[in-house]
């Protein structure tokens, strides 16, 4: 039943500490023990604090059982926000209660055009609900723009000479009212100008310009210079096996040479083998290098060109892999921009309500002196007023989506460029590779150039 315990604000509460201590109830009032905890180590509810003598060595059945309770400090300024926070709906209809009780005592213009109809004050919790709740309704679609509003000026303007108990000076009072009112509901509501939504250009980037990007232009160097580093390297591979059978020519002629300086040299020949076979032989290994040369650079050639078409494939999916990613990049900010241009046209059509609002109770106020005929008047004008604003919101929402619409056709059709485009470099570098094969056996050791499609 004693009071709890309470540390309203904690200063550095990483390096705070609470000490916990129990006295025997009695006159000299003894120590049973203590317990020195910080305050980032408490956890709320229920806990069991095992106490400790002045040495701080733990007592084997001395413990406290406590209710801990943890919450975040909140300055007095602003407790009326936390409240508004944690429970908005009662802290809302509490306003709207209080602001019902006091309309009852208040009979100044002022006042009433401020607090009238049951209308919460002006203070930033209350402000906050209110820009989220109009932010959260969604205008439903009133086919009957020109007819309703006719009807609501008309009878706005016909307020002045309906009162028959009034006095004369009243009907040149209200009289001066309907036309200012409608002179502004005209100027603030109904000329109301055009949003940068309207005046969006639906244009997408084409693929030309995607191309021609810094990144696009970077990896296609790269690509470039990857694969003349690996045609360079085919070369010398030829290059090599050329040069082996060139020294493997070199070595049959030289043999040659010593087996017929060896012959002419020696006086008995034998009359049984012929002049000329020598020469056949000599002429027939030279055949076989040279066929062995031309069979093994055949597969040589075959086996290079099959790693450039692999290397050429896996380049081209990877730049074109680039460029998916920077057409969807594009096509998100598009979409951002039209979404923010479209919120943008909204939260200027809630200001200028607003501001028409506030403009035509003043005026109201000013010139009519009869509280009856004052709030018919302004239940008349926030009528027209939301009936106009929910037909500009589905403006804005069918334009919108006419808007997205065309983006959207625009962005599959560069979507579909780009996948004629992938698919016909691949069939280039696959007609390429099929034209070097069928032209493999006049191929030479001169290198040959591929254009990067």
């Amino acid at each position: 039943d004693e009071d709890p315990f309470v540390f309203k604000k904690v200063v550095l509460p990483e390096l705070a500490t609470v000490r916990i201590a129990a006295y025997e109830d009695t006159g000299s009032r003894p120590l049973l023990g203590h317990r020195v905890l910080p305050v980032v180590g408490l956890r709320p509810g229920y806990r069991h604090i095992v106490l400790r003598n002045e040495s701080g060595q733990p007592l084997g059945l001395s413990t406290l059982f406590v209710y801990i309770k943890v919450r975040d400090y909140v300055p007095d300024g602003l407790s009326d926000f936390a409240e508004a926070l944690v429970n908005p709906i009662k802290y809302q209809s509490e306003l709207e209660k209080r602001a019902q009780q006091l309309s009852v005592f208040q009979d100044d213009d002022d006042t009433a055009d401020g607090e009238e109809d049951g209308e919460l004050p002006n203070t930033p919790v209350v402000s906050s609900f209110k820009e989220g709740a109009e932010r959260t309704k969604s205008g439903a679609a009133d086919k009957e723009q020109k007819d309703s509003n006719g009807d609501v000026l008309a009878t706005l303007a016909s307020v002045g000479g309906t009162d028959t108990t009034t006095p004369k000076r009243q009907n040149s009072i209200s009289q001066k009212n309907q036309l200012s009112t409608k002179v502004s509901e005209e100027k603030s509501i109904l000329d109301i100008p055009v949003c940068a939504l309207e005046t969006f250009v639906v244009e997408v980037e084409d693929m030309e310009k995607l191309q021609s990007h810094k990144s696009i232009k970077e990896k296609r160097l790269k690509i470039e210079k990857e694969l003349l580093e690996v045609r360079k390297k085919h070369k010398k591979e030829r290059l090599g096996l050329a040069s082996g059978v060139d020294k493997k020519k070199k070595e049959l002629v030289k043999q040659h040479s010593k087996l017929e300086k060896k012959m002419s040299s020696t006086k008995s020949i034998d009359e049984s083998s012929p002049p000329g076979r020598l020469s056949s032989e000599h002429q027939h290994r030279l055949q076989e290098v040279t066929q062995g040369y031309h069979t093994a650079l055949q597969a040589m050639v075959r086996q290079q060109l099959d790693h450039e078409r692999k290397l050429q494939d896996k380049q081209h999916e990877m730049l074109y892999l680039c460029i998916d990613k920077l057409l969807k990049a594009s096509q998100a900010a598009q979409v951002k921009m039209l979404q923010a241009l479209h919120d943008r046209g909204v939260e200027d059509l809630k200001k200028k309500q607003d501001e028409y609002l506030r403009e035509e109770r003043k005026v109201l106020t000013k010139n009519t002196s009869d509280k009856q005929e004052l709030e018919r008047k302004k239940r008349e004008m926030r009528q027209a007023l939301v009936v106009r604003g929910i037909q500009e919101r589905q403006r804005l929402t069918d334009l919108y989506n006419k808007k997205k619409e065309e983006l959207d056709t625009k962005h599959e059709e560069i979507k579909r460029k780009f996948e004629e485009e992938r698919d016909k470099a691949h069939r280039l570098i696959d007609e390429e590779h099929d034209k070097r094969l069928n032209n493999m056996d006049d191929m030479s050791l001169k290198e040959e150039t591929l254009s990067v499609k």
